[in-house]
């Protein structure tokens, strides 16, 4: 018996001498591919032996210990446990291979994927709590399905926040102010409040809508006191949000307004307006109090008689489904003090944006968001002066229900 182990050990070393002699001899390619394909067909043979299929599993014994076996009876490691979620409407069960399956829910929508191991809700399907499908419900109020197919919906504005300078000294010349809105924020409505010594040229938003810009000089190179508001939200990108503008000559002799609509499919959430500072403004809001067009009208003032404006309105457009307009009137109080009022939004409610409006002669001395707890912008204000009798001042404010 010795003898006949030996001998085979023997032959088997000179077939090996044999083979290494011919690849060195530089044989021919086919002896080479022939080599290699009887590697291969060992390789292939060899790994269909190590195999779990259900058809060679009889005829293959297991080639780990039972203590070694994993929860299938099988001797690889598993991706998960049997039981487990598998994608959103799948579960895991044990194939008789001793590997893993995925097992789709019977619920309508549920597939399986060939090019991975999990069961997911098909085109029109959203999943459910319990692991199954259900036919794709509308998203939610002020959301937006970003994909197109109900799979996914997102807020379209994500948060809200209020933002403010606080009261800063202005020199008595031509003077800007800025504020900004932190990153990943955007201006959706921003406004300012002054003294009565300045005049205000513009109160507008950037063209990236970065921050809100309130420009203005003083009456007899007198300083004052000025301040800006904003409300600035995270956007979801497919909303929209874009500044749209409309420019207008107004004659010196005459009122006049611009007006600019949103487009198709967008509503107003805010604005401002680029004019002069001898240009008294007696609208500065939605027009006819609709949350589809942005109105800026006034006139020019008795101090430089004759005198063109160059006006334009400025609206901030996206989309939404839902929102609400809260005005509000008073009359001004004739004399040398301001008339405020505050539009304020209702519970479960934020402001987006607002405006005013003056019927009579009178000065526009405040246009701004308002928030109680200088945090969440709540609502709108507005602030005038008349020295006659009868002004009426309206705010409104512009409300979406909080997310």
């Amino acid at each position: 018996m010795k003898h006949g182990k030996h001998s085979r050990h023997v032959y088997v070393s000179l077939f090996a001498l044999a083979l290494a002699a011919g690849g060195c001899s530089g044989g021919d390619d086919n002896a080479t591919n022939a080599s290699t394909s009887n590697s291969t067909s060992n390789s292939t043979s060899n790994a269909a032996a190590n195999s779990t299929s259900p058809d060679m599993k009889a005829e293959v014994p297991e080639t780990c210990e039972p203590s070694e076996q994993n929860e299938c009876g099988g001797c690889g490691v598993l991706a998960g446990a049997p039981g487990d979620a598998c994608g959103t409407c799948g579960t895991y069960t044990c194939a008789p291979d001793g590997r893993l399956d995925c097992t789709c829910s019977a619920s309508t929508g549920c597939i399986k994927f060939a090019d991975a191991l999990e069961c997911a809700c098909t085109v029109g399907y959203q999943a459910t709590d319990v692991g199954g499908c259900k036919e794709a419900e509308p998203c939610a109020t002020n959301h937006i399905d970003v994909n197109g197919d109900l799979s996914e919906c997102k807020p379209a504005i994500a948060s809200v926040a209020y933002a403010t300078t606080g009261e800063l000294d202005h020199d008595g010349r031509g003077q800007i102010q800025t504020l900004y809105c932190n990153y990943p924020t955007t201006v959706l409505s921003g406004g300012g409040r002054w003294t009565d010594t300045i005049a205000p040229g513009a109160i507008r938003s950037t063209l990236d809508l970065s921050e809100i810009e309130l420009d203005g000089l003083s009456w007899a190179s007198k300083p004052g006191k000025w301040s800006i508001s904003q409300v600035c939200g995270e956007v979801e990108p497919l909303a929209g949000l874009q500044r749209v503008t409309q420019d207008e000559e107004i004659p010196g002799d005459t009122p006049g307004c611009a007006e600019v609509a949103c487009p198709d499919g967008s509503v107003l959430v805010g604005g401002g307006a680029n004019f002069a500072s001898h240009f008294e403004v007696t609208h500065l809001g939605s027009a006819a109090g609709q949350n589809k067009s942005w109105k800026v009208c006034g006139k020019t003032s008795e101090d430089h008689p004759g005198s063109v404006t160059n006006l334009q309105a400025i609206a901030h457009c996206m989309k939404l489904e839902t929102i609400r307009t809260q005005s509000e009137s008073i009359e001004v109080v004739a004399g040398e003090e301001d008339t405020c009022l505050q539009a304020l939004c209702g519970d479960g409610e934020i402001t987006v944006g607002g405006g005013v409006t003056l019927s009579g002669v009178a000065r526009l001395r405040a246009t701004e968001p308002h928030s109680a707890d200088g945090a969440a912008p709540s609502g709108w204000t507005g602030c005038a002066r008349s020295a006659e009798a009868g002004v009426m001042l309206s705010v409104e404010t512009y409300c979406i229900p909080a997310n």
